[in-house]
């Protein structure tokens, strides 16, 4: 089971499937929980000291502990294609470890994932 949890955006991604859940129980700092079956990592956000910004090393963690209530928050919560209001959901393509990711482009200035739906 490969499990994603996104504190900032309320969203627990298991198998590539989205549901909103509140992450309010992770510690501020967190960034992500990112779980790939039997290991996985723990992902911060930087932080500003004395005006330079610095970037936490990703923690190496080995058993799912304390995330596995938002595992099973996700099991409680609707799909986000049954949320009223919700419109058609993008499905990404797979990788070839069968992995759901976005396209990213290049030329964009954020760099930031660009959600392919076609």
């Amino acid at each position: 089971m490969v499990i994603t949890i996104i504190r900032r955006d309320n969203i627990v991604i298991v198998d590539g499937e989205p549901r909103s859940v509140s992450c309010a129980a992770l510690p501020e700092g967190v960034h992500a929980i990112q779980w790939h079956g039997t290991y996985g990592e723990v992902e911060f956000e930087p932080h500003l000291v004395d005006g330079v910004m610095h970037k936490v090393h990703n923690k190496t963690i080995t058993d799912l502990g304390v995330f596995q209530q938002f595992a099973e928050a996700w099991n409680a919560a609707r799909p986000e294609s049954e949320v009223p209001g919700n419109g058609v959901q993008a499905v990404l393509p797979l990788d070839s470890g069968g992995m759901r990711v976005p396209e990213v482009r290049e030329d964009h200035w954020t760099r930031a994932p660009v959600w392919k739906t076609d």
